[in-house]
């Protein structure tokens, strides 16, 4: 009989143990799938977070008046989040991606700006980015040019397939805080 017993310890022991380990992998994709996630917000992740968490813009007519980051439209289809907030040395200028999801099956991405000068803040028209496409970088240098790798589609692929078309692209702040393309 103890055989049986230790048979039946041992069988339950290997249960629990592959449930522990099930839910820490499941815990560990989500919470590293985005680092900055995971992280508690650094100072300037803060900053950042509260320029864009109150933020009006107007895109293809409607007007999105986000709150914590996030938007959802009255019936219920419309959403869009601010996602990818990086800010410059200094805190006092920083760029995020909009993506727009505002019905049906296209999810679009957008790069905004704010800028706080003396504590008026201002912030850029969006710039339109693509539809599903796959952010990789984004980020802000001691110059404040605005670098951004994120990958699309080639001409003519279908909607469908994966982005695996490298873009690179780079910005300048302008004095009212709008980004004009960097050369």
């Amino acid at each position: 009989m103890p055989k049986k017993q230790n048979k039946k310890k041992s069988s339950v022991a290997w249960i629990l143990a592959s449930i522990v380990l099930v839910f820490g992998v499941v815990f560990f994709v989500f919470t590293h799938r985005n680092p900055r996630v995971a992280m508690a917000p650094t100072r300037n992740e803060a900053v950042i977070n509260s320029l864009f968490e109150n933020y009006n813009v107007k895109l293809d007519g409607e007007s999105l008046d986000f709150k914590n980051g996030m938007y959802k439209g009255s019936s219920g289809d419309h959403s869009a989040v601010i996602n990818y907030q990086v800010t410059n040395p200094t805190g006092n200028k920083s760029v995020a991606i909009l993506i727009d999801s505002p019905g049906g099956s296209g999810t679009f991405y957008y790069l905004v700006a704010s800028a706080n000068n003396n504590g008026s803040i201002t912030y850029s028209s969006p710039i339109p980015l693509g539809d599903r496409i796959k952010i990789e970088s984004l980020s802000i240098d001691s110059n404040d040019l605005v670098k951004l790798v994120y990958f699309d589609r080639s001409a003519g692929e279908p909607m469908a397939a994966t982005p695996t078309q490298e873009v690179s692209a780079n910005y300048s702040f302008q004095d009212d805080g709008s980004l004009t393309p960097a050369h």
